[in-house]
């Protein structure tokens, strides 16, 4: 038998040489997609133009974007980008106060058009409009369609062989008008998640300015594969029904069967719907039709009534539990709460082996808090959810921080409407408050350190019981301690989101955004990648100097040596100065004896009592600082970089649009500038 002669081949580099796996195109990009998301875009892909080309199905491309913008170029270039684009934030912004100034339906068109151009053959047969929507989307065609001639093109060598990727997730948030979105629909048969979030002065699903309704299951008929449908109200927007697909849409649609029976099914895996109006009947008729169903989590529904001839009230709780009981689904989750009447019950009646647990703060009893602590293995997620602002009560804030001492197991926790009192977090007794509040607001360690995601919501101080802090740096101390804390106690999160209200006896914002603040203390979170801060009441304005730091472009060596002589004033308006021996001193730091207010160190871990020794304290700042800009060459540089993973920065933006740091960074100088796209 004649041996099999080796394949060799050669390159610019070198002579003829033996072919291995990685040469070939589709072992390499097999090879490739078990690679870590970091790694592939910063590594792997560099290696070659092949490895790019083999590794860039694997890269998911996620972006923003809001049509208050009046710069088209700029979408127009990042739509070009769509064929490797997976998820996309759109921000829509209300007709009324643009102005006509930026082209809005221009915008909307260029969308359009490139969800044509990648849409496949059969999408595009499947499209059907109405007469209505076909005279608009001719009409649109018409007028713009010879504005933008050739659009979309994709740069020269960006698009590969076969097939590219197709958008997944699509979120809309703003003054969402059903005209348009009727246009998209049919285009979007790819998407597996849909989040539609309806802001304050507008209601997608009600009737208003020429807009038509329309239901669930049109929806759910054009975007065939939808597993995650997310629908969020302000106003209690009615959703019309029904909802359930009538049989021939079903099997037009369904992507696969029930695994109960020959009869075709949703794909839809997790629905959730916030503060909307419906009929329990439209609910319950959709559910027979999604057997692969996991989470399901109705929030603040207001039941429509239906006619009085049909005999059903609001909610027919007892009916809905047992509709729930007769369907083959293998629930993982459940909320439901009716105008401000949570059902935890239904949790343990429907899956009482559920690792997540939705409750209402008021809940937050000691029984309830006992009841958690004794199933700390099964409790992996954690919300807790209240109407409206509610008024500022410590006490329930204080049975949360009971529960996160003593649950290692939390692994998700979102706690928005929860007034967390920063006495918990103040190890060291540095609130120079009058009054104190007693043994129930002690500070302690959170046991949960290996939480991935929190979202909370800080209490600097109540001015009905206390007496603010007299020091001119009491809001920079506040947030020097919350920041130093989450970043200690809590090194493996990868989202974080620091909710606010508008309540008017509390004082905003807890937390300061300047270096003197800390904010920079985060950074130290190796593995963050989502940070959120929402709007607060008389947010002010920033420079994009503040946050230059966190860029790549604020790291270089010159611009280290800048920010040295730029902070060394700061340091000693904050009070740091020399002291004899090498060390340091900081001026009115100055941890409390008071045993009632101090903390018991006894069984913490060493190492983490030595990073929390300075806890609050300016100079923590310093040291922070001094190991970002130490020059390479210094003899305790470690290449230290903050934020090293961070993918999205929101600071003061609109509901839950995420931007990359650098274009965050530049929203806000636009901000400082009076044009603020959001």
């Amino acid at each position: 038998m004649t041996p099999r002669r080796q394949s060799t081949f050669r390159n610019q580099h070198s002579e003829f040489r033996t072919q291995t796996p990685f040469d070939i195109p589709e072992v390499l990009e097999r090879i490739l997609s078990y690679v870590n998301k970091r790694t592939l875009t910063h590594s792997a892909i560099l290696v070659s133009r092949q490895w790019l080309a083999a590794g860039r199905r694997s890269i998911t491309l996620e972006y923003a974007w809001s049509d208050c913008v009046e710069d088209t170029e700029e979408l127009k270039r990042a739509l070009t980008m769509m064929p490797w684009m997976s998820r996309l934030q759109w921000y829509t912004g209300a007709t009324c106060w643009s102005n006509n100034l930026v082209p809005q339906e221009e915008q909307w068109f260029l969308l359009l058009a490139a969800l044509e151009a990648l849409a496949d053959k059969e999408t595009l047969q499947r499209k059907r409009y109405d007469a209505d929507d076909q005279n608009m989307y001719d009409n649109m065609k018409e007028r713009l369609g010879p504005k933008f001639a050739g659009f979309p093109t994709t740069p020269q060598g960006r698009i590969t062989e076969g097939p590219r990727t197709r958008l997944k997730a699509f979120e809309l948030y703003g003054d969402i008008q059903t005209r348009r979105l009727r246009l998209l629909l049919p285009v979007l048969s790819s998407l597996t998640r849909l989040k539609l979030a309806p802001e304050n002065h507008t209601s997608i699903w009600q009737l208003g300015r020429g807009d038509r309704p329309f239901h669930i299951g049109h929806i759910l008929h054009e975007c065939r594969h939808l597993e995650d449908l997310h629908i969020a109200s302000t106003r209690g927007g009615f959703l019309p029904g029904p909802w359930a697909l009538s049989a021939a849409r079903l099997s037009s649609s369904a992507s696969s069967s029930s695994p109960d029976t020959s009869q075709p099914s949703l794909p839809l895996r997790s629905l959730e719907l916030e503060g909307v109006t419906f009929f329990q009947s439209h609910l319950e008729d959709l559910l027979v039709q999604t057997p692969h169903l996991k989470h399901i989590k109705i929030l603040y529904a207001r039941m429509e009534r239906p006619p009085p001839e049909s005999g059903i009230g609001s909610l027919n709780y007892k009916r809905f539990v047992q509709h729930l009981r007769g369907l083959p689904l293998r629930l993982e989750s459940l909320h439901f709460s009716v105008l401000g009447r949570p059902r935890n019950e239904m949790t343990s009646d429907i899956c009482p082996n559920s690792h997540v647990r939705t409750i209402w703060t008021t809940d937050l009893k000691p029984a309830m808090v006992q009841s958690l602590r004794l199933t700390p293995n099964t409790i992996t997620t954690l919300e807790l959810l209240e109407p409206g602002n509610a008024v500022l009560r410590y006490d329930l804030g204080s049975m949360l921080h009971k529960y996160l001492c003593s649950s290692p197991h939390l692994l998700h926790l979102r706690a928005p409407y929860s007034w967390y009192p920063i006495d918990h977090m103040d190890l060291h007794g540095l609130q120079c408050t009058e009054q104190y509040a007693g043994e129930d607001f002690r500070p302690g360690i959170w046991q949960c350190r290996n939480l991935r995601t929190l979202t909370i919501r800080i209490a600097p101080f109540d001015i009905t019981r206390r007496t603010p802090l007299s020091s001119i740096d009491a809001k920079g101390l506040h947030s020097r301690i919350v920041c130093g804390y989450i970043a200690r106690v809590c090194p493996e999160l990868r989202e974080l989101v620091f909710s606010h209200g508008n309540s008017a006896k509390v004082e905003y914002p807890s937390l300061d955004l300047s270096i003197a603040g800390g904010f920079c203390l985060l950074g130290r979170l190796r593995h963050l990648e989502r940070l959120r801060i929402e709007r607060w009441r008389d947010a002010g304005h920033w420079t994009q100097d503040q946050f230059e730091w966190m860029l790549p472009s604020g790291q270089t060596e010159e611009r280290k040596a800048e920010r040295r002589k730029e902070l060394m004033p700061l340091w000693r308006r904050l009070g740091i100065v020399a002291a004899p021996g090498g060390k340091v001193k900081v001026i009115g730091y100055k941890k409390t004896t008071d045993p009632k207010r101090s903390f018991d160190w006894t069984d913490v871990d060493p190492a983490l009592r030595q990073s929390l020794c300075q806890l609050g304290s300016p100079y923590e700042v310093k040291r922070f600082f001094d190991q970002l800009n130490r020059q390479i060459g210094h003899k305790n540089y470690t290449g230290f970089r903050c934020f090293p993973v961070l993918r999205y920065l929101s600071i003061c933006g609109a509901g839950e649009v995420e931007l990359s740091p650098e274009r965050e960074i530049s929203r806000l100088h636009e901000r400082g500038k009076g044009r603020d796209w959001h």
